[in-house]
This record gives structure tokens, sequence and C-alpha cells, in this order.
């Protein structure tokens, strides 16, 4: 927890005790605001929810060498190794991580029209966050 006095925090809280210090920066991404909000500070950071597939390479010849992205359709991709990790779609749902198979359905149709042959879909590795 955060001991504040004044408006200013004095100390964070720890199982080890208090650590004080001059400034505290609250780095926890969008649960940055979960926790200001306990402490009456408003902290304007919300969740954006995006897609991820990650799929082995079949053929690393028709993958691509370098990331890069295709901004007609929205897609981002990179290398990772033997694996292209494609992404596109972000929309604001709080902290739903929740998702269908079909959400994924644009990117891995988009990802075979932009490298044929190079991967196999239902080895597709999917996620949302």
């Amino acid at each position: 927890g955060l001991d504040i006095d004044g408006g200013r925090v004095r100390a964070v809280m720890t199982s080890a005790g208090p650590i004080t210090g001059d400034a505290v920066v609250i780095s926890m991404g969008p649960e940055s605001g979960l926790l200001g909000r306990r402490y009456g500070i408003d902290l304007p950071v919300y969740p954006v929810k995006g897609y991820t597939v990650t799929v082995p390479l079949e053929d690393e010849n028709k993958g691509p060498i370098m990331g890069g992205a295709d901004e007609d359709r929205l897609i981002g991709y990179s290398r990772l190794g033997n694996r292209l990790r494609m992404s596109s779609t972000a929309e604001f749902t709080g902290f739903d991580r929740t998702f269908k198979p079909r959400d994924f359905n644009s990117i891995l149709n988009t990802g075979k029209d932009l490298f044929p042959g190079a991967f196999d879909e239902s080895k597709a590795e999917l996620w949302a966050g």
C-alpha cells in the first residue's frame, strides 16, 4: 500500500517494511488507474485489448525476413526465429481478455495472403489482452 500524507506519498508499504523516497512512480500499465483510485489519485490510464497470432513457420523461406506492417489491411508482423507473430485490432473492452477463435480470422487470412504457404493456421497460438 501507500502511506499518503498531505496529498504526497511518504512511503510504499511492503511486506519487508516501508520504502521511502523523494518520488514514487506507479508503473503497473493499465492497472495503475485501479491502484490510484484506491487512494483518490486520478490516473487517466485505460486498458486496450489487442489480438495477436503466433504461428510456427512451416517454410521459413516463405515467411518475412524482418518485421513490417501492411498499412492497407492494418496488420503488423514480426519474425521470432522460426515463428511469425501477427497482430491487428485493438479495442477498449476494459480488463476483459476473453476471445473467440473467430476474432482472429482477419489476422490469419491476411497472413495467408501476405505469406502464402509459410504457416499452418491449425498450429496458431492465439492471445488477447
